[in-house]
């Protein structure tokens, strides 16, 4: 009952008003409760103390900061100080740590990646296609594909041409493959020679996409026309 009394008493007098004070030198909020823990099991720490010494006729002062004289103050008071420190030197470390974690945090700006095509564009295996709705002369064709920094349609594999005789519909559309006469070999608009990579029917020296089959027709017909170009990721592999 005296050692409950005298705890409660400290708790309720002297520790809130040693409390105040160093709770007032700490920023941040939650480390309220590290203090108030420490200071707790401090003083019940000589509670306990004092409760062993009931008996030996030593004294058990109205207030453990007065017991046992000069001597026991001066013992309390340097544990209550070596409290004080731990707690104030760990909360600034905490703080000093939370400062540097502030100070490193650097906010990036969000890159938007582009649309891969342009508007009127079909995005397809990293590339992208030009489907004309108008007719011209094969010459023509590859002018209006330039001025838009592509080319007349150039065929890697069997995957690009099966998608675009199917997504050309039904008529003809020329594509990036001429020669200049029927004794020459056939020349993509890249520059790089035909491997023979698909038949091409009729005699004519410009290639054109027609109904499921690649066929040649006058260079001066007028007819559809497929354009092609790297894709925006292709061309900034940054995105």
């Amino acid at each position: 009952m005296v050692l409950n009394t005298e705890l409660s008493m400290v708790l309720n007098t002297e520790l809130p008003m040693v409390l105040n004070l160093e709770l007032s030198m700490v920023l941040n909020t939650e480390l309220k409760g590290l203090y108030v823990s420490s200071y707790y099991f401090v003083f019940q720490e000589l509670a306990e103390n004092e409760t062993s010494l009931k008996g030996t006729g030593r004294c058990i002062s109205p207030s453990l900061l007065q017991c046992h004289g000069k001597r026991g103050g001066a013992a309390l008071l340097a544990l209550v100080l070596a409290a004080v420190v731990f707690i104030l030197l760990f909360s600034n470390i905490l703080l000093i740590l939370r400062v540097r974690g502030k100070c490193h945090t650097v906010n990036h700006p969000v890159i938007v990646p582009p649309d891969p095509c342009e508007d009127g564009w079909i995005w397809y295996k990293k590339k992208c296609y030009y489907f004309s709705t108008n007719i011209s002369e094969w010459e023509k064709s590859q002018d209006f594909c330039a001025t838009r920094s592509a080319s007349l349609a150039v065929v890697d594999s069997p995957q690009e041409l099966s998608f675009m005789i199917r997504y050309k519909g039904s008529p003809d559309h020329w594509i990036g493959l001429k020669r200049e006469n029927n004794t020459l070999p056939w020349v993509w608009t890249n520059g790089s020679i035909f491997t023979e990579t698909f038949q091409i029917a009729g005699v004519s020296d410009c290639v054109l996409v027609n109904s499921g089959r690649i066929s040649s027709a006058s260079c001066y017909s007028d007819k559809h026309w497929i354009c092609s170009k790297p894709d925006a990721f292709t061309l900034n592999p940054h995105f």
